[in-house]
């Protein structure tokens, strides 16, 4: 029997899934209340809302599930979704009422590594650090890198980078000769513990130094 309410959604449910939830993944089951302890609901709906794309319900269980994940972005303008809902029980119709889904971030980019130009000595000791590489990510600013490496360039051999700070060091300082070479390149890369990023080239400048013995010119005549 029905005692002739209807049923309500209870307001103010929040619900929350990561951008990386995959197609048919639960959200979440919804609620609602009813003056007859007995009542079945069924027959829950979507009837609108900024989500109504991106989710769906299960019409017997009021089960919350993603429908289209590509449109999932937290890095997009919207990190929140709002679905209007009713529900019955099996007699009457429940108000509509909002229910909402947040998104959480999850770690889908790779990093950045940012080109830069440090300055080294022809002089400089090995060991010598002459700059920091640095990185961005738009998962999240506060993201930790890890694994910096140098992969290739005409530096590979001469220069180091320390992989959990990205310092950047001299190797092998026999070889640095301003009369030789005037720069060198370095391509690098660094992961944020899931993603690693493309190549970036780090150039490094050799500065020259009074290093060279003068040498008297032979076979002149006054």
């Amino acid at each position: 029997s029905n005692c002739g309410q209807a049923p309500a959604i209870v307001p103010g449910q929040v619900f929350s899934v990561s951008e990386n939830a995959p197609d048919n993944s639960s959200v979440g089951n919804v609620l609602a209340t009813d003056p007859d302890t007995d009542a079945e609901f069924q027959n829950w709906k979507i009837n609108g809302g900024s989500g109504a794309d991106i989710f769906a319900i299960d019409a017997s269980t009021g089960e919350l599930t993603v429908k289209d994940s590509s449109l999932l972005d937290f890095e997009s303008s919207t990190r929140s979704y709002d679905l209007i809902l009713t529900v019955t029980d099996g007699y009457f119709k429940s108000a509509p009422n909002t229910v909402t889904i947040t998104l959480t971030n999850a770690n889908d980019i790779a990093p950045i590594v940012s080109p830069a130009t440090f300055i080294a000595s022809e002089n400089a000791p090995a060991g010598q650090v002459i700059g920091t590489a640095s990185a961005t990510d738009a998962d999240d600013s506060t993201q930790s890198f890890q694994d910096w490496r140098i992969t290739s360039g005409t530096g590979a051999s001469l220069f180091a980078v320390n992989d959990s700070t990205g310092e950047i060091s001299v190797l092998d300082s026999a070889v640095l000769d301003f009369e030789t070479t005037t720069s060198y390149t370095l391509n690098v890369t660094v992961s944020d513990g899931i993603n690693t990023s493309g190549e970036t080239t780090i150039t490094i400048n050799i500065t020259n130094e009074n290093d060279n013995t003068p040498v008297v010119t032979e076979g002149q005549s006054f």
